[in-house]
């Protein structure tokens, strides 16, 4: 049986992640599409693949998966044209910078959008806690993002407005909204947040804040910022009448460290839930797609994360300059 080949659409860091995650699920690296071919060429050299500056190459193969990369305003426009009924397609967060474009996506066949934080061992464990009641009636969830983006993370506007689109909240909290939504999985009642701007040199925002309301009480908080000078934490605390988790790790998985459970009287456990420390969720999260491609069973789709993608557009929007 030949082996299989995926395409890859932007040359930049997820480029190089996605490359790593498809070959390791079995497919050869067909093509590398950037409009600077020399990163197109540089990548290609690292995963394989003939580098390319074409898109219309890229979209006359037939190849078996793709996965677009690329900076966020082309995510629909590329994912439109490379969509097909027989090809499993990825799609980077942010998968939409509008509500229309998110609408435009919802028709496309085998979409995949990039979430891989509910990939995590732990995020599942306390899913199935909540869902069950284990933490009482109206638990409370607060999640604490601090990040660090230094000055050449925005240099020359790579990731400014006119070229990213967006700013903390769709282009990393969003990895933390749909999580704490999928982990809740009840009705949203209400949403409020903000966006800010931490640097004067900066056009897009690098921090914000969000407050979910669930229909029966639930409350999720978010806090998220990308100028902690040096920090990569990720902090989820579920407090409930009898029982409170704590899960802290880094950025690449959320679920590389235990989960901690503190009783009513003080007592302390390590559940047995953490992911693999240095393991970047994408790996398993992209087997998880293929397989349930394979075998023709649901797939993380453009529905099961509109709702999150709709609340961060909305705070997007809200605090625009």
């Amino acid at each position: 049986m030949a082996q299989r080949r995926a395409l890859l659409v932007g040359a930049g860091t997820s480029g190089f992640l996605h490359a790593l995650a498809l070959r390791s699920a079995g497919f050869a690296i067909e093509a590398v599409f950037d409009p600077d071919r020399e990163r197109a060429a540089l990548l290609a050299s690292l995963v394989g693949g003939v580098p390319t500056d074409s898109f219309a190459q890229i979209v006359s193969s037939d190849a078996h998966a793709a996965a677009v990369c690329s900076p966020p305003p082309f995510h629909v426009e590329q994912a439109e044209a490379l969509a097909r009924p027989e090809r499993l397609l990825f799609v980077e967060k942010p998968i939409a910078l509008t509500h229309a474009e998110l609408e435009r996506l919802r028709h496309l066949p085998n979409v995949v959008p990039v979430l891989q934080w509910r990939a995590g061992r732990a995020a599942r464990e306390l899913r199935a806690a909540l869902l069950a009641g284990a933490f009482g009636v109206h638990p409370r969830l607060r999640l604490d993002v601090r990040l660090w983006r230094d000055d050449m993370y925005f240099a020359g506007g790579r990731r400014g407005h006119q070229q990213w689109g967006c700013g903390a909240m769709l282009s990393i909290g969003i990895h933390a909204i749909d999580l704490l939504l999928w982990i809740v999985g009840r009705r949203v009642l209400g949403a409020s947040g903000r966006e800010w701007f931490g640097r004067s040199s900066v056009d897009v925002g690098t921090g914000g804040e969000l407050l979910i309301l669930f229909e029966d009480g639930t409350h999720a908080e978010l806090h998220l910022t990308l100028d902690a000078e040096r920090a990569d934490e990720v902090r989820l605390v579920v407090s409930g009448a009898s029982m409170t988790a704590v899960l802290v790790a880094g950025e690449g998985d959320p679920t590389a460290s235990p989960l901690v459970l503190h009783g009513g009287e003080g007592s302390e456990s390590v559940a047995r839930a953490g992911g693999a420390s240095g393991s970047p969720l994408l790996v398993p999260f992209v087997h998880e797609a293929v397989a349930a491609f394979d075998a023709r069973r649901p797939m993380l789709s453009v529905d099961d994360v509109a709702q999150a993608h709709a609340l961060a557009v909305c705070v997007t929007m809200a605090s625009a300059r």
